[in-house]
């Protein structure tokens, strides 16, 4: 009589245990998720403010001077000299040794750009994410067929600000729902809504879209607007 009361006493334990359990994980794993996408955000703008260290450490290695847009990967991987920097932890699409995502793209307006043409570089988008569905860096395999300090590859690598986009608001892949990490020419990261960015378009071009806004610094970047992809 006395084991099968503690028998029973034992499975009573058990049942309340784990009807504890499972109000406390209801409780707590929402504030564990929102902790831990907070901390994938921050990571995320970590990855920008190191690729904005890369495009600073290059411009001073190359007279002030932008790398060419579609080579942006692989010119500035000497400097930040891991391919891990290119991937936002909420880009879910799938890693391995060789070939890594690329969550980020380089305002094709600032291609081959001199630094001191930006008027306004606090106002002006170097980078942001981009859904990175098609765009991946591969790393080298066989060095000796490249030079020595390129370190990786990509047929596809991201720009962002193509004549498609000019005059448009940017858009967003939604990683960060619904806000988006962009990197400003001046070293900056922000996380803001993609409305308050224009596609913008580049004071020196003709024929520019009528709703084209102009570049940063002229004075025609409406209250409207936090950042543009315009170049100078």
């Amino acid at each position: 009589m006395q084991q099968k009361g503690l028998h029973r006493i034992s499975i009573i334990d058990i049942t309340v245990a784990i009807v504890i359990v499972a109000i406390l994980s209801s409780v707590l794993f929402p504030v564990f998720e929102d902790a831990r996408s907070k901390a994938q955000d921050e990571a995320c703008m970590s990855n920008l403010r190191q690729i904005g260290l890369g495009f600073a450490q290059y411009t001073q290695d190359y007279d002030e001077r932008m790398p060419i847009a579609r080579h942006w990967g692989w010119e500035l991987y000497p400097y930040l000299k891991t391919a891990a920097l290119y991937q936002c932890p909420k880009d879910s699409n799938k890693s391995t040794d060789i070939i890594k995502p690329l969550s980020y793209a380089m305002n094709k307006n600032l291609d081959h750009l001199n630094l001191t043409m930006l008027k306004a570089p606090a106002l002006s988008v170097l980078g942001a994410e981009y859904d990175s569905t098609n765009v991946f860096v591969t790393l080298k395999v066989n060095p000796s067929r490249y030079s020595a300090t390129s370190g990786l590859e990509s047929n596809k690598i991201a720009t962002w600000g193509s004549i498609n986009r000019l005059g448009r608001p940017a858009v967003s892949p939604t990683r960060h729902d619904p806000n988006l990490v962009f990197l400003e020419a001046d070293g900056h990261v922000k996380m803001m809504r993609p409305d308050q960015v224009i596609g913008g378009a580049n004071a020196i071009k003709q024929n520019l879209p009528p709703n084209a806004t102009r570049a940063a610094g002229t004075g025609a970047l409406s209250s409207n607007w936090a950042l543009t992809f315009s170049a100078i």
